[in-house]
């Protein structure tokens, strides 16, 4: 059974296009990405994220083996998403946590001024950070390496030579859950406004193992186990 999720409103998953070909062919890589990151900085614009339950969370990788799928990537493409298994504590109180890990869309990305072509863009009406043509990649590894948490990830094979975590906008623009939250068997995962998984779910920023990078502001909030001590 595919889970749901209550409290999504239409303005969880309102999306609009990028601005159009025509003005995208005409503006310089430079000023293009100046236009955008001027647009999502002017006011207070919508931001999606995610919230991680850690203590939902059992490690089936079903998220994982969803994105995969639905993306369509290639064996050699890495997943987009990891689990990390912790351990925690000593004999006998010994626990085991996993935590969720992919593409934040920040919102201060170091991994849009790291490319310098910039392909990566991060979307006035949502804040989700998107590739504009993965084909033109250089596969150059800058935005890899600029990345605290490793999200994009270069292809060997196929003409696309790099993928991330899009938040499956086509999903969302169908009004529809990310495949990773939909296929999630014990609900751990979900996608909203910030605002509105804030209101929902609390403001806990910080977990266990998570790197806290300040000055991104990874678009994420957790619930957290409670281990044994």
């Amino acid at each position: 059974m595919t889970p749901t999720h209550q409290g999504w409103t239409e303005a969880d998953v309102s999306m609009s296009s990028l601005v159009g070909s025509t003005l995208q062919a005409e503006l310089s890589v430079a000023t293009r990405h100046w236009y955008r990151w001027r647009k999502f900085k002017e006011g207070e614009r919508m931001q999606i994220g995610f919230y991680f339950d850690q203590s939902r969370c059992i490690g089936c990788y079903a998220c994982v083996a969803a994105c995969h799928s639905w993306h369509q990537l290639d064996q050699e493409t890495p997943d987009l998403i990891e689990i990390i298994s912790q351990e925690q504590g000593e004999f006998p109180n010994v626990s085991l946590s996993n935590l969720f890990l992919t593409c934040f869309h920040c919102a201060e990305p170091t991994c849009i001024p790291a490319c310098p072509d910039g392909l990566l863009v991060k979307r006035a009406e949502d804040g989700i950070v998107v590739i504009t043509d993965p084909e033109q990649c250089t596969s150059c590894e800058l935005c890899l390496k600029a990345c605290p948490y490793d999200a994009p990830k270069i292809s060997s094979g196929g003409k696309i030579n790099i993928v991330k975590c899009d938040l499956c906008v086509d999903r969302l623009n169908q009004n529809r859950a990310p495949a990773c939250v939909a296929t999630c068997p014990t609900e751990a995962l979900d996608v909203g406004t910030m605002d509105g998984l804030v209101a929902k779910y609390g403001n806990l920023r910080e977990l266990e193992g998570f790197t806290d990078y300040r000055e991104t502001k990874p678009q994420i909030i957790f619930r957290a186990m409670s281990f044994k001590k």
